[in-house]
């Protein structure tokens, strides 16, 4: 038996992204502008992605036509799926937001409370007027800047004044009654349960209160939120664990600061998770959790933030790929996709790649990482049989493609061989890669680590 004894307390990381970074996905050119080969017309709006696979994208073509893209390779590869009869009864129908929440159903929230549905991954869709819906009044009160969906059947949409949920996947949808008999603006909504709903609402320019109701709005709870800026995403991962995101208050010294802000409890309390300033990168955009460990938030400019222990270290993880391209607005979907994948303004999909050079050398029972999650501090064994005389390597990352330690053994003989990982102090949880380099090629598998 061969050990493997890793001192974490003195983690050297020895190249930063050796094996992980983003890559620019193949988007088909929209054939709304068959000339331009760059997509350089293109400003994508919104992601999301239902599954490890599954992932649609709304973009803005030529500054006026909305269309729908899909991807069944986890954003690598893109095809248009939808664009809108601007001739026709969709005359006036401009896509604002999305939620994808499994393999066939996407909803997607327009102007004039309107929404439009799939339930066959894009083949068909479905025009939905909403109780918001006014087809004489295109005014912000109507357009309908948000949808989530908790899963395909239950979900809610919200305008800046009125809040709307379904229980049947979006083909109806009710009013949520207001949590407050004076008028105020709504920022950022959500749903955490069939009945359960959130509401973040400025009353006033520096006043927040969070709203929640879990009677489907007949009694509704309010309770203090902090001061984050300009708020512009909210990401829950189950009932209890979210996270805000924002920065940029109004004053001309703050413009380039970054803040989250989490709650623990279902959003009635909060803290304030992140707050710094990092030129040139302004206010956070959207942010994505994968579990209620591993995380990513995008600025406006292209600036990454990534954790991997539910946020409370938070730490940039920037791409010249992405940064060349100084978007203006960048969105990210994490949360059901193994990777993340970030769409920014510029007509561009980035996805996240790690391990590109691994090829499947070891097979079956012959590379086995266990147990599997694994208790923080706790030994893992790895276990691998290889078939020819060959050193091998073996290294631990993190989710960002980081090598936290290597060790390489040379000389293995054909066989069966044995390795136990010992860490001297207990790993943060979260995901990790254990990679093998063999003469042959690469492999590696995920493990993930449980308090």
């Amino acid at each position: 038996m061969r050990h493997i004894i890793l001192t974490l307390a003195l983690i050297s990381f020895l190249n930063i992204n050796a094996l992980a970074d983003w890559k620019e996905a193949q988007v088909a050119i929209s054939p709304l502008n068959p000339v331009d080969t760059s997509n350089s017309s293109m400003n994508f709006i919104g992601i999301d992605c239902a599954d490890h696979e599954n992932c649609f994208a709304v973009a803005n073509d030529q500054g006026l036509y909305r269309v729908v893209y899909h991807s069944s390779d986890a954003g690598k590869n893109w095809e248009m799926v939808y664009k809108p009869d601007y001739d026709g009864k969709n005359k006036n129908l401009i896509l604002r937001s999305m939620s994808y929440p499994s393999k066939n159903r996407c909803v997607i929230a327009c102007d004039s409370g309107v929404v439009i549905l799939t339930e066959d991954r894009g083949k068909n869709w479905k025009r939905v007027n909403t109780p918001i819906y006014d087809p004489s009044n295109y005014a912000l009160f109507t357009e309908l800047k948000s949808v989530i969906m908790l899963d395909s059947m239950n979900g809610m949409a919200a305008s800046m004044t009125q809040m709307i949920y379904t229980k049947d996947g979006g083909n109806s949808w009710d009013t949520l009654k207001s949590p407050s008999e004076t008028p105020m603006a709504m920022d950022l909504t959500t749903i955490l349960s069939p009945t359960t709903f959130l509401c973040i609402a400025r009353k006033s320019l520096n006043r927040l209160k969070v709203f929640i109701t879990e009677d489907s709005g007949e009694n509704w709870s309010d309770y203090d939120f902090m001061n984050i800026g300009t708020m512009k995403r909210l990401c829950f991962v189950d009932s209890l664990n979210g996270w805000a995101v924002g920065g940029y208050t109004g004053e001309a010294e703050d413009q380039f600061t970054q803040r989250i802000a989490v709650t623990r409890d279902g959003g009635k309390t909060w803290k304030m998770q992140f707050n710094e300033t990092l030129y040139p990168f302004a206010r956070l955009e959207d942010v994505s959790f994968h579990d209620k460990d591993n995380g990513i938030a995008v600025s406006t400019t292209g600036g990454i933030l990534r954790t991997s222990d539910g946020g409370e270290n938070w730490l940039s993880s920037n791409s010249d790929v992405i940064l060349k391209d100084t978007a203006a607005h960048n969105y990210v979907a994490y949360q059901h996709v193994t990777e993340p994948v970030i769409a920014n303004f510029e007509g561009k999909i980035f996805y996240y790649s790690i391990f590109d050079d691994v090829r499947e050398i070891f097979s079956g029972n012959n590379f086995n990482i266990y147990p599997n999650p694994a208790l923080s501090g706790s030994q893992i064994n790895i276990t691998v049989a290889i078939d020819n005389y060959s050193d091998i390597e073996i290294s631990i990352s993190d989710i960002f493609g980081r090598i936290m330690n290597s060790k390489t053994y040379p000389g293995l003989s054909i066989g069966s061989h044995k390795f136990v990982y010992e860490p001297s102090v207990q790993m943060p949880s979260g995901s990790y890669f254990i990679r093998l380099k063999h003469n042959s090629g690469v492999v590696s598998k995920k493990i993930t680590i449980v308090k």
